[in-house]
């Protein structure tokens, strides 16, 4: 057995597919697509368009700067109900007890779009927008504010998304450098309106803001830029087909280097690894847990216990099995797994279009056709 991989994937360009490091012959490509355009956060910390059909090369931000290695980003479909979500003389950005000066600053994809705001005296000292959705009689539902903000006037302020007489409401540390920031609320049923609002804390506080966004689930997802109308970005997909190089039957190690982003559905998939017509998947479900389920794994999944993983943080995953024998671990250390009902599928393909889809970051991916020792498996993800 080998201790190369077969099929190595390390985001580093875009386009019409996921170009894998190995093999080279391209064999283990991964086909994308997404129907229309979307926006990605470039290596300079830009928010750019990126054009119908195209992947994403996407860059992780802390505390408004680039941290880290890219990452192919694939989504969900979303929809920003925000009406104009970059020009905020458009009378749906209200004040009270404040002014706003629209497309007065530099925004965070380098253009002139931004929007000062300054506190006067009076007890609301907020802008805000409210945008109309459709009643569900039969169910709550979970949307999510989120806008960038900076200053260099004040390091606080509040972020608030509600319906409009009551709503979540959180203190925010802001600085000089733009920062997204985001807020989910829980609608009733019966309710049709949801509101995004930033409120400054202190009479002549000065913000600067940009990119507003709402919408519906229990995350944020990029950017979707509205002009006079909400605006859909479509979901992605991508598949792999490696099955023409030379396997050891039920015999895989998966090592995956990916940042999750939060959990629409119960059991929706982020990754699935099959032979063509057995699989197992990494799934995500309430409130932060993911864990693998599939062909011989009993129904608890493959991790006792499964994981519980911050929305947003970086992970490593690696399993490996040769027939029932399956070893875990996770960030370097030693996951106890549940015993598997029979063998674990050849792994041959790779994808992430089938049924409902949880996002995923994909920092790195590598399919080895052995067996490892979990010392090896704590070493792959320290």
């Amino acid at each position: 057995m080998s201790n190369k991989p077969k099929l190595v994937l390390i985001p580093s360009a875009q386009g019409t597919k996921f170009y894998s490091v190995a093999p080279l012959s391209g064999v283990g490509d991964f086909t994308f697509s997404r129907s229309g355009s979307a926006t990605r956060t470039n290596s300079q910390a830009l928010i750019e368009t990126v054009e119908s059909g195209i992947s994403r090369l996407n860059y992780n931000l802390i505390s408004g700067s680039v941290a880290g290695c890219p990452h192919h980003i694939l989504e969900p479909q979303r929809t920003n109900l925000i009406i104009e979500s970059q020009d905020y003389s458009n009378s749906g950005w209200v004040v009270f007890d404040a002014t706003k000066e629209p497309n007065t600053i530099t925004d965070p994809s380098d253009t002139n779009t931004g929007c000062r705001v300054t506190a006067t005296s009076g007890s609301n000292k907020v802008i805000q927008q409210v945008v109309t959705v459709t009643a569900d009689p039969s169910n709550a539902r979970v949307y999510t504010g989120s806008i960038y903000i900076k200053s260099s006037n004040t390091t606080s302020c509040s972020l608030r998304v509600g319906d409009t007489t009551t709503g979540s409401q959180e203190t925010i540390t802001i600085s000089d450098k733009w920062q997204r920031f985001d807020r989910q609320y829980t609608l009733g049923a019966t309710f049709t309106s949801i509101r995004l609002g930033v409120i400054l804390d202190n009479e002549d506080d000065v913000i600067d803001i940009a990119f507003g966004q709402v919408e519906l689930g229990n995350y944020a997802t990029s950017y979707i830029p509205t002009q006079g109308s909400i605006a859909t970005r479509n979901a992605e997909t991508c598949d792999s087909d490696f099955s023409s190089l030379p396997t050891v039957a039920n015999t895989n190690t998966v090592l995956l280097k990916f940042i999750p982003m939060g959990i629409d559905t119960d059991f929706y998939e982020l990754l699935r690894f099959s032979d063509g017509s057995n699989e197992i998947a990494l799934e995500g479900f309430a409130p932060n847990n993911y864990d693998i389920y599939g062909s011989g794994l009993t129904s608890n999944g493959m991790v006792d216990g499964a994981l519980s993983l911050n929305a947003d943080s970086i992970n490593t995953i690696s399993f490996s099995y040769s027939g029932t024998s399956l070893r875990f671990s996770h960030n370097g250390s030693t996951i106890a797994t549940t015993a598997p009902t029979g063998n674990l599928p050849t792994i041959t393909e790779i994808s992430h279009s089938v049924g409902g889809l949880n996002p995923i970051k994909i920092i790195k991916l590598e399919v080895y056709n052995d067996f490892k020792t979990q010392q090896e498996l704590n070493s792959l993800t320290s």
